[in-house]
C-alpha cells in the first residue's frame, strides 16, 4: 500500500519547527554523512548526523554531541547520485538565479 501524500513544505520551514531535545549518558548509534558545499540545496552541505539510542527511545537529528568509549567507522564514496523528482511541480518550475530567489516574498 503506498504511503499517503504529504503536504509539500520547504525544508527551511520544517527546520524552524524542529524541537530540540537533550540526552545525557545515553548509549546508541550516531550515523551520518558529509557533503561538500556545492551540494547545498539538494542535500545538506557539511555534516548531517542522526542518532538512535540502543533502547530506541531517543533519536533524531544531531546538532552537537560529546562522546566517550567510541568505536568509529568511516567510508568514502566516489559516486554521488541525485535522483530528481519527475512530477509536474518539479518539471515546470521557473528557474531563477540565487539572487532572484532570495528576493521573493
Amino acid at each position: 500500500m503506498p504511503a499517503p501524500p504529504r503536504e509539500k513544505q520547504p525544508l527551511f520551514d520544517l527546520s524552524r519547527r524542529q524541537q530540540l531535545q537533550y540526552a545525557h549518558n545515553v548509549r546508541g548509534l550516531l550515523f551520518g554523512f558529509w557533503s561538500p558545499g556545492c551540494s547545498n540545496g539538494f542535500s545538506v552541505a557539511g555534516f548531517h548526523l542522526h542518532f538512535i539510542s540502543d533502547d530506541r527511545t531517543a533519536g533524531g537529528h544531531v546538532t552537537g554531541f560529546e562522546a566517550w568509549d567510541v568505536k568509529l567507522s568511516a567510508g568514502v564514496l566516489k559516486d554521488y547520485v541525485v535522483e530528481l523528482p519527475q512530477d509536474e511541480d518539479f518539471l515546470e518550475v521557473l528557474i531563477r538565479s540565487y539572487e532572484e530567489d532570495q528576493n521573493l516574498p
